[in-house]
């Protein structure tokens, strides 16, 4: 090889590498450079993903706010809703029962609550929980409660505690709730996850139970809603006191009502007592009045029984509406027989709600029904039985009963006191020693009866009758002698007589005979005829006579 082009060669060499490294020189500039540029861009990139994330959190945090706000919101609304809810059930609500009803119905469907039930406490010796009213979607939870507010294991749930201490007790959690363990078994089974119990307290502070809210959601209760729910409790105690005080003055205008018209049927009574009228017609126009009585629930029938103390029996005075059957199995009654003879044996009320072993009076196609037999009594002297029918069923009320009897004895003074007027008018009007119409009552009944003569265009005959030699029996035999001589001849002559005809004693040995509606004169003369003859046989033969004479 030629040195010189070696040399030429070995030149462009050196020129070549000494490009090279100035490309290498080069190359490490761009290269310093492009790591500053990447070192910047990453530096920028971990700042905008930070940046991002930061967002990304507060989004997220914003959205959960907004969901917390609506839930809020949502459960607010069906707060506000179940009040509104609470008050529309105080003011459609007719009856406590229905009101604790309507509030468990709308808290229900208004509040989003899966069970709610009210209980109150009663003051017994086992303090117990009486459910009152229920809703929910599982209302057979209910008898599995078996509750007491007392200081026990069965007292330390909720309800117990919200009655005990007068305040709000919540459940949060009942599968962890060791209080709530009596019943947890039960709750879950029903998806019940939380509960709330409200104390229902009285204007006088008095604890009337609890309102019980269940939710299928744990920690459901808000501090903010129990507080909320708390009022409104308040409220539907304050709306059950409102209803018990108008349960109460409703009850009084009644009592009111019932004693107005109790006293209008006693006045009506008392003012038939000062009519004209005879034992029977008092008797059949108290029975008219005790059964329109508007306010009695009894049945428009019964009837009046007057006492036969001497031998123990009941006899039919008055009936309204009985049915033939009992016309004649209670035309009399002994003492103890049925509920009547009950009633007149025991001197008591006999109340029966239905047909039992006490209706000794019974037949066939007898229809279902009930009584109250009250004794008409007078100091400890039975007059009578007043007998009502009460509907098959009928429950027996204390204001009925207690009217009732007042009833009883107001007429047992008016049949005393018409029995002693009738005893009074008898005495006045009959002769005390033969027992015939004395002379007042014969020519009041001789007005009458010519009266009707004349009317009718009848024939009336009066026939007078008097003794001979009586006067010489009194003195030979004595006044007792003559006394019963004048009694067998006024029996010896009603014997003699029609039903229609009628017999008084003048006085003395005189006797006098109407006889109404006779076809002939004879009829008058053979019925003289007939009273000698029977006043002649074996007059003084009497038995009375002969054992008056000894």
């Amino acid at each position: 090889m030629n040195p010189d082009r070696n040399d030429i060669i070995e030149k462009k060499i050196d020129s070549l590498l000494s490009l090279v490294d100035s490309y290498e020189n080069r190359f490490s500039i761009v290269e310093e450079h492009l790591g500053s540029i990447c070192r910047r861009f990453n530096a920028l990139i971990g700042i905008k993903d930070v940046e991002h994330l930061e967002y990304m959190e507060r989004l997220s945090q914003s959205d959960k706010r907004e969901k917390d706000l609506a839930n809020e919101l949502e459960r607010s609304r069906l707060i506000t809703s179940t009040l509104t809810s609470c008050n529309k059930a105080l003011a459609c609500a007719e009856s406590e029962e229905q009101f604790l009803f309507q509030v468990c119905d709308f808290i229900v469907k208004s509040g989003g609550f899966c069970m709610v039930w009210i209980g109150y406490a009663l003051d017994n010796e086992q303090r117990s929980i009486q459910p009152m009213a229920y809703s929910g979607v599982d209302k057979s939870y209910i008898p599995h409660l078996n509750l007491t507010w007392a200081d026990t294991p069965h007292g330390q749930g909720p309800t117990g505690r919200a009655i005990r201490n007068k305040q709000p007790e919540l459940s949060r959690n009942i599968s962890t709730d060791e209080q709530f363990a009596p019943w947890r078994s039960e709750a879950l089974k029903r998806g019940y996850a939380s509960s709330l119990a409200l104390p229902l307290i009285l204007p006088d502070d008095h604890v009337l139970g609890a309102l019980n809210l269940y939710s299928k959601e744990t920690n459901y209760f808000s501090d903010d809603e129990v507080h909320i729910l708390f009022n409104m409790s308040r409220d539907i105690s304050l709306g059950i006191h409102s209803l018990r005080d108008i349960q109460k003055n409703r009850e009084q205008s009644i009592k009111h009502q019932r004693d107005y018209k109790s006293r209008i049927a006693i006045s009506a009574l008392l003012e038939t007592s000062l009519q004209a009228m005879t034992l029977q017609q008092q008797l059949e126009a108290a029975m008219d009045i005790i059964i329109s009585v508007p306010w009695l629930t009894i049945l428009p029938k019964g009837s009046i029984f007057l006492a036969d103390d001497a031998n123990k029996k009941l006899n039919l005075a008055v009936q309204r509406n009985l049915s033939t059957p009992l016309l004649e199995l209670c035309k009399q009654i002994d003492y103890g027989y049925c509920l009547c003879g009950r009633a007149a044996k025991e001197r008591t009320v006999i109340f029966c709600s239905a047909i039992d072993e006490k209706h000794d009076v019974t037949f066939d196609g007898i229809k279902p029904h009930g009584h109250f037999c009250i004794p008409i009594e007078s100091l400890g002297k039975l007059l009578g039985v007043l007998n009502l029918y009460v509907a098959h069923g009928h429950d027996r009320d204390e204001d009925e009963q207690h009217f009732l009897v007042t009833f009883a004895n107001t007429l047992a003074g008016i049949i005393e006191r018409k029995k002693a007027e009738e005893k009074i008018n008898r005495m006045a009007r009959t002769d005390a020693l033969t027992q015939l119409p004395n002379r007042a009552a014969l020519l009041e009944r001789l007005h009458q009866e010519i009266l009707r003569a004349k009317r009718k265009g009848e024939r009336l005959a009066v026939m007078f009758i008097d003794l001979d030699g009586f006067k010489k029996v009194n003195d030979t035999h004595g006044h007792q002698v003559g006394d019963e001589l004048l009694r067998i001849v006024g029996k010896r002559i009603i014997e003699c007589l029609r039903e229609s005809d009628v017999i008084g004693r003048l006085g003395g040995d005189e006797f006098c005979l109407i006889l109404p509606n006779i076809s002939l004169n004879d009829d008058a003369i053979k019925v003289a005829g007939k009273i000698i003859q029977s006043i002649r046989v074996n007059l003084f033969r009497d038995k009375n006579i002969s054992d008056s004479k000894r």
